[in-house]
């Protein structure tokens, strides 16, 4: 039985050690003790040609054990990351005693740079690790966003949930430049996860105006407000006002800025 959407992610540089465990339809791991080779490619997707290739006939994987439990391992070094980047598709084959070869894994790897990334598990010890917990960017396997990211984005917001919002939007735009991808039964939707991102920055804009106690003024609902409106040297004047005992339909000078009074009834002029 085929393992799909075995993903992963790793850096440039690193030396891992993905394990496939096989198992048949009801989850009993197979005896693979006997398989004559073991195949795991890399290729940036199907009509490319692989940019890594592991083999067990020459050492590249391993059986954990002694195969009998239906595990193997992959020795990826440093040198074979190297020159990776971004995302890339794998597949591991198996070839038994009879010469048949059958696909046992399938997935994508997203290749990135060295992060510089930390978290105490204490979010009081420091404003970094605050951002990062209310992120949810606590797995040091699985991590969002580097230090210096977090650093910047606190210093153009100045706060923690400005800061979240930030880093949100900017995930919500990562995501939103790449396609959903289908490949046979694996189907990456990086839309959902654009939205999702997005959704979560609007969260954290909203927490961020509670939390720095910005409130929306109402103003002329206050007699004393009104009065020292009125009363302010430096405000704009307003094109006009009427006042409750004005009638501009009298054949007055207007007062202040009223608008200027009509010269006949206006009435006349509607027959």
């Amino acid at each position: 039985m085929t393992a799909i959407s075995q993903d992963f992610t790793i850096y440039a540089g690193d030396d891992v050690t993905p394990i496939f465990t096989l198992t048949n339809a009801a989850g009993t791991p197979i005896d693979i003790s006997s398989v004559t080779e073991i195949t795991w490619t890399v290729q940036r997707d199907l009509s490319s040609a692989a940019v890594l290739t592991k083999l067990k006939s020459t050492g590249g994987i391993v059986f954990v054990t002694d195969g009998t439990n239906g595990q193997f391992k992959v020795i990826v070094s440093a040198g074979d990351t190297a020159s990776l980047d971004d995302y890339y598709i794998h597949e591991a084959t198996i070839t038994d005693s009879s010469n048949k070869t059958s696909t046992v894994a399938t997935g994508r790897i997203q290749v990135g740079r060295k992060p510089f990334w930390s978290y105490s598990g204490d979010p009081s010890t420091s404003t970094k690790d605050a951002i990062r917990f209310v992120l949810g960017d606590i797995l040091v396997k699985d991590p969002l966003v580097n230090d210096n990211e977090i650093a910047y984005a606190y210093s153009a917001k100045g706060s923690v949930y400005g800061a979240a919002a930030m880093l949100c939007r900017s995930l919500s735009s990562q995501y939103a430049r790449l396609v959903d991808t289908v490949d046979r039964e694996l189907r990456t939707s990086y839309s959902s996860k654009s939205a999702n991102f997005l959704r979560m920055a609007i969260q954290f804009e909203q927490q961020a105006a509670i939390v720095s106690g910005a409130m929306p003024y109402a103003g002329g609902i206050s007699v004393s407000d009104k009065n020292a409106q009125v009363s302010d040297t430096d405000r704009v004047a307003p094109q006009f006002n009427i006042g409750l005992m004005d009638n501009l339909f009298m054949p007055v000078a207007p007062a202040g800025n009223e608008t200027t009074a009509p010269s006949s009834d206006p009435t006349e002029s509607a027959q």
